[in-house]
């Protein structure tokens, strides 16, 4: 069941630049998806406690919000360049010459 393996292999060594992208994004979307339905269920911060929003007390951010401000820190953000570039770099250099 399923595609052979060196029909796979013989895919993705001809994959060009833009497949690789669309491959990145289709990654992205599945963590997104997954981070939404697990998320909440596996994080240490929880879902929001609705009785104590009741009672006045502080409310503590839930769990999208938490996420938002790890993945848009400047540090986060910064590293995610730099792996982006790495990543590029690696691949130009790993390129044969075109002669």
């Amino acid at each position: 069941m399923g595609a052979p393996s060196g029909a796979i292999e013989k895919l993705m060594s001809s994959w060009g630049t833009v497949h690789w992208w669309l491959l990145a994004l289709a990654v992205l979307i599945m963590l997104g998806a997954l981070s939404e339905v697990y998320g909440p269920r596996i994080s240490p911060y929880g879902e929001l406690n609705e009785t104590a929003i009741a009672e006045g007390e502080p409310v503590q951010e839930g769990y999208k919000e938490t996420l938002t401000k790890i993945l848009f820190h400047p540090r986060v953000l910064g590293l995610a360049l730099v792996l982006i570039i790495i990543a590029f770099a690696i691949r130009v250099l790993t390129e044969p010459g075109k002669a």
